[in-house]
């Protein structure tokens, strides 16, 4: 969630090494990587709803998804498919997003991360069933940033704790105070950690699924909803939601299938 493309690697980001070991892996496996996919939506419940069900915004309302509406895992569970699913709540929670998942779990708590990667996982070691599909979903590239593995020496200014949810920083728009050059840094150093974050925690679930025997005959798909602005464009909004430019709804994609392993 919130993951633009420019900010991995294998997209031609060199700052920081946000992405190594996945862009290792993916390679390795020969992967396709996309270099132009584009999401329907620069907020998270209309751009994941429209690449769960193949359908664009004035189908399922933006906000809400009508019963009425095959999803992808419907799709999937009808042809023989086990459908789970392990996200990080919030925007993904909302009603009409788990049809076809059994079980569908999600959770909001501390670390981005945790409530969704450590619980995939297992399940994968677990699975001894027929066709699966699985779906993992992680926040750590969402605000509040609860990571800092690149800000480590990084002056804050006059920002406090990221991970609490620091009101100068959501509070940015709103008060038409503009952050320094020093803080902008440092919020793009907390996102670049979440980025860093959920991309070894993907290696690792890819990892789970070659040792599982089953690499050769998964699909695996690497996305995004949506990316955040970090400031390209505009002095108040370090943010998403607001606009349809390049930083918003320019998406990862990579996809390794049976053809190409």
């Amino acid at each position: 969630d919130t993951l633009r493309a420019d900010r991995l690697g294998c997209y031609g980001y060199t700052a920081r090494p946000t992405s190594e070991r996945l862009d290792h892996t993916l390679e390795e496996w020969g992967a396709a990587l996309f270099s132009r996919a584009y999401s329907a939506s620069p907020w998270t419940i209309p751009a994941t709803a429209k690449f769960m069900s193949s359908r664009y915004l004035d189908f399922h309302g933006v906000r809400l998804i009508p019963e009425s509406a095959t999803m992808l895992a419907e799709f999937l569970r009808d042809r023989g498919s086990y459908c789970a699913a392990f996200t990080g709540g919030g925007r993904v929670a909302v009603p009409g997003m788990a049809q076809g998942f059994h079980p569908y779990r999600w959770s909001r708590g501390g670390g981005q991360g945790e409530g969704s990667f450590p619980r995939a996982g297992p399940w994968l070691r677990q699975w001894d069933g027929g066709p699966f599909f699985l779906l993992v979903h992680t926040y750590e590239t969402h605000r509040p940033y609860t990571r800092d593995t690149f800000c480590r020496g990084l002056p804050r200014g006059r920002l406090g704790d990221l991970s609490a949810g620091e009101p100068m920083l959501n509070r940015e728009a709103n008060t038409g105070t503009a952050l320094t050059p020093v803080e902008r840094a440092y919020v793009q150093a907390a996102y670049d950690s979440g980025v860093y974050h959920a991309c070894e925690a993907t290696a690792d679930l890819l990892e789970t699924l070659a040792r599982s025997g089953r690499r050769r005959d998964s699909v695996v798909v690497v996305l995004s909803d949506h990316g955040e602005e970090l400031w390209d464009r505009h002095q108040l909004f370090g943010a998403h939601g607001h606009s349809l430019h390049s930083e918003m709804i320019d998406v990862p994609l990579v996809i390794h299938s049976p053809e190409t392993a």
